[in-house]
């Protein structure tokens, strides 16, 4: 525990000037039949962030979207066995993105304490304990995009996937044809190895 005003300022100061992240909705992806995106906007709906999830997480989240009674479930039960997690002591902070996947930390306000916690489980979190999501305007800036209404299927959003997933979901997009979907992975796959090695050769 941290306790250190200078970092409890910090901390504080970084969290004053956000933009505070809402779930819009879950949607399948096209050429991924086991795994979902959600859809995170900015509170005017302007803009999005995309992060996959599994259809395990996809249950759990539609649960609360569609506030379905909840109580019982384990969120819910530690969630109120921890009374001080909440929006006035806690945030969640999503801060980098690298090889697809989101870095997010859970923030103590009062102790500047930072736990690092999975995109998914956030968002989650967030829902259950009403603990706001955030990010900084120059990261969301940087990686949202235009908020698209489309509903259904959508096109596979390789820069929030996983190195692995994408190595998998290539060998699917040729075995059913998405041909398109395969070039946009190969070429995700290629830059992602050119930074790798710029990583590991810095001369």
């Amino acid at each position: 525990m941290k306790n250190n005003p200078k970092d409890i300022a910090r901390v504080n100061n970084m969290l004053t000037d956000c933009v505070e992240l809402k779930l819009h909705d879950v949607v399948c992806i096209v050429g991924a039949d086991e795994l979902r995106l959600m859809i995170l906007t900015d509170s005017v709906g302007k803009r999005q962030l995309s992060a996959i999830c599994d259809r395990a997480v996809e249950k759990e989240l539609v649960f609360r979207m569609h506030k379905t009674d909840c109580q019982g479930r384990l969120p819910e039960v530690l969630c109120s066995l921890m009374p001080g997690l909440c929006r006035d002591d806690y945030a969640l902070y999503v801060y980098d993105i690298t090889d697809g996947t989101y870095h997010v930390h859970l923030v103590n306000r009062r102790t500047a304490e930072e736990t690092e916690i999975r995109i998914t489980d956030a968002v989650l979190l967030s829902m259950v304990a009403n603990i706001p999501l955030l990010t900084s305007h120059a990261f969301f800036e940087k990686q949202a995009l235009p908020f698209d209404q489309a509903k259904g299927k959508l096109r596979m959003p390789v820069n929030a996937m996983t190195t692995e997933q994408l190595r998998e979901q290539i060998k699917r997009a040729v075995a059913d044809e998405y041909y398109e979907d395969a070039a946009n992975i190969k070429k995700e796959l290629e830059k992602r190895s050119k930074e790798q090695g710029s990583k590991e050769d810095p001369q």
